[in-house]
């Protein structure tokens, strides 16, 4: 009778700890928004967080660029968009090299001397990829191409007020962006720990205040969009199209740089 017992238990305690789910299959906890996998220990997740923020950091800078150029074009001076983005520059100060010596530092090599999956060229393919899609949807009031020199579609704006209202339909753009990969470093952050996350209440809401992702954009959106001299602007402004084009293009971005574990079993949009 007490050998049966025992092995009644020994049966029960197997079959628990078969059950339990590992670290890299929580998606039932806080399921992952955009893609990707859930890192399958801390330092993973630490290089995997640092390809995705030198991404958001990539797109910020092209976001300067065309910036810049807008103002140069409607000044009537020349600018080099293509070389601002990807250089060569005498100094390594186009987005595109800067991208790289953040890859390169000791620090992060050291970081990722495990994770060997990250492919740093795709990566930056897929920011390169999104910016194409959202600069021509941001810049769409002018009729004139982007100079003679351009890197992504749009055209020039044919005021200062309407090149400051573009100019900032840009910024919340790549404000949405940066906020996902928190978002995606919040929820990795916890996962690997074993405890919940809901990233796509992060990224998407309802939040009690408003401060999801796409709360935040639509609020900065519609900000933008009752202001009087945005008047050009906002005839071909698409705020909700322009979201949407940020959280498509942002999930190879996500799933490229968290390339470790295993799908989570739950909710992953792109797994």
């Amino acid at each position: 009778m007490e050998r049966t017992i025992l092995y009644g238990v020994s049966v029960l305690f197997l079959a628990t700890l078969l059950a339990a789910p590992s670290v890299a299959q929580l998606g039932p906890l806080g399921p992952m928004n955009n893609g990707g996998w859930i890192p399958p220990d801390v330092t993973k997740k630490r290089c995997e967080a640092w390809a995705v923020t030198n991404a958001a950091r990539l797109m910020k800078c092209i976001a300067g660029c065309r910036k810049a150029a807008a103002t140069a074009l409607l000044s009537n001076k020349t600018f080099d968009e293509t070389a601002c983005v990807e250089g060569p520059t005498p100094k390594q100060t186009s987005c595109l090299e800067n991208y790289n010596k953040g890859n390169s530092r000791t620090t992060i090599l050291n970081i990722c001397a495990t994770t060997t999956c990250i492919d740093d060229t795709s990566v930056h393919a897929s920011v390169e990829a999104m910016a194409a899609a959202v600069l021509p949807a941001t810049y769409c009031s002018g009729g004139t191409a982007f100079g003679a020199n351009p890197r992504f579609g749009g055209s020039t704006p044919p005021d200062e007020a309407t090149k400051n209202c573009e100019n900032r339909a840009l910024t919340n753009a790549a404000a949405l962006m940066t906020c996902i990969a928190s978002c995606r470093d919040s929820a990795a952050s916890s996962l690997v720990k074993n405890l919940a996350f809901d990233e796509k209440t992060c990224v998407e809401g309802p939040t009690p205040k408003e401060t999801s992702c796409f709360e935040k954009y639509d609020k900065a959106s519609s900000k933008l969009a009752t202001k009087a001299s945005c008047a050009t602007a906002n005839q071909c402004l698409d705020a909700a199209g322009i979201r949407a084009t940020v959280d498509s293009s942002v999930a190879p971005v996500l799933s490229g740089a968290y390339c470790n574990g295993v799908c989570g079993t739950d909710g992953l949009r792109y797994c």
